[in-house]
């Protein structure tokens, strides 16, 4: 389950967001995280001549963005998302689903996000202590 990613999604929230992505529009966004974390546009491989230093740097820079992919099996097949909160006010997710060329834009506010977030992470330390195995494993 993908408690500790949620966790820190819910600690970060509000500042997911960096300044390179004040004059980008929502498909530039995706396009700019999907080339620097998974060397892609639009589904497809493009070349990428970044060394695996130069790569790693990246995942760390903008890591913090993906949503949901490789959080857990029960999530795979859902293409690729990235989460961002500009404002401190809104969050929205950009969505590629698998096959698919472009994004979708979903927003919410931030306190929807947060207290979703909660509601999850209250769900599972509940369940985890009812089977006597500590939530948070680190």
């Amino acid at each position: 389950m993908p408690y500790i990613q949620f966790k820190a999604l819910r600690a970060n929230l509000p500042k997911l967001w960096m300044r390179e992505f004040d004059a980008l529009d929502d498909v530039s966004i995706f396009h700019r995280l999907d080339i620097a974390l998974f060397g892609c546009r639009d589904g497809i491989e493009v070349l990428d001549e970044r060394t695996p230093v130069q790569y790693g740097d990246d995942a760390l820079l903008y890591g913090r963005f993906t949503f949901l992919a490789n959080w857990g099996e029960m999530f795979d097949g859902e293409g690729k998302l990235f989460i961002l909160c500009a404002d401190g006010i809104h969050v929205k997710v950009l969505h590629q689903p698998v096959g698919s060329k472009g994004c979708r834009v979903l927003t919410a506010p931030v306190t929807d996000v947060e207290g979703a977030c909660d509601g999850f992470l209250s769900w599972f330390e509940r369940q985890a202590s009812a089977l006597g195995a500590p939530a948070d494993p680190s």
